[in-house]
């Protein structure tokens, strides 16, 4: 899925890209939630290096939801 079909969903949708690393957007009703981070890095032989999750705080009311 391609970041501007999720931009037409109605509701949560989440966009994952695989690639040396696991990386992901949120959006919900063709927003994305900016300010979001969860990362996942994998060694050759498929073990998890780094898990990393990450929410940044934003002003009060940015979010509208």
């Amino acid at each position: 899925m391609s970041l501007r079909v999720a931009k037409k969903e109605k509701g949560v949708v989440i966009a994952i890209t695989i690639e040396s690393e696991i990386r992901s957007g949120l959006f919900y009703n063709g927003r994305l939630i900016t300010n979001l981070e969860i990362e996942k890095i994998l060694h050759s032989n498929d073990k998890l290096i780094e898990f990393h999750t990450e929410i940044f705080t934003c002003k009060k009311g940015a979010i509208k939801i």
